[in-house]
């Protein structure tokens, strides 16, 4: 190759290069949030609870619905009804999966499938500040699984059923 042909090619490169810039909108975001006050991330605390074991968590928008989290490795999936996924709380470190179909919701631990519930659909109940969404099933005894939504939209209590037990799990919106 020539000398000329070499050096217009490193200058159209080099002249390329400085009007690039380099930028990541996930980056951008991510640095956003951690220079917003811990005020500020108050506004998306819940705390869940499963048993006797307590944690602060925090909701995030997902695909999906919403994920609420923290770093202790407590992860809870939820897809605007029903929660999905929960995996953590504490020692146990659970791992279980919800699956509806038609009628019916199966509940597994690990891959193991443990339980089926038969549930009505969901009925709500108007009060003057708040909405109560109800669910009843029925597995090895009655459950009923609710959620609570503010005057302004807002969820604000989950409560559900999660491993096929009549134990709940609590995901309640921290003010």
């Amino acid at each position: 190759m020539n000398p000329l042909k070499i050096i217009l090619t490193i200058l159209v490169i080099v002249s390329s290069l400085q009007a690039c810039s380099i930028r990541s909108s996930q980056l951008s975001a991510l640095t956003e949030i951690f220079q917003k006050s811990s005020e500020d991330i108050q506004g998306f605390s819940w705390t869940i609870s499963y048993g006797e074991y307590r944690a602060i968590v925090y909701a995030v928008s997902t695909p999906d619905g919403t994920l609420f989290s923290n770093q202790n490795g407590d992860s809870v999936s939820f897809d605007g009804w029903s929660v999905r996924e929960v995996s953590g709380l504490g020692i146990r470190r659970a791992k279980w999966k919800i699956v509806d179909s038609k009628k019916n919701r199966q509940f597994f631990d690990r891959s193991r499938f443990v339980a089926e519930h038969f549930c009505d659909g969901w009925i709500s109940a108007n009060s003057a500040s708040s909405i109560r969404y109800s669910q009843k099933c029925v597995g090895f005894v009655p459950i009923e699984n609710n959620i609570l939504v503010n005057d302004k939209g807002q969820i604000t209590l989950i409560r559900q059923v999660i491993d096929g037990s009549n134990k709940y799990i609590n995901l309640s919106k921290n003010h």
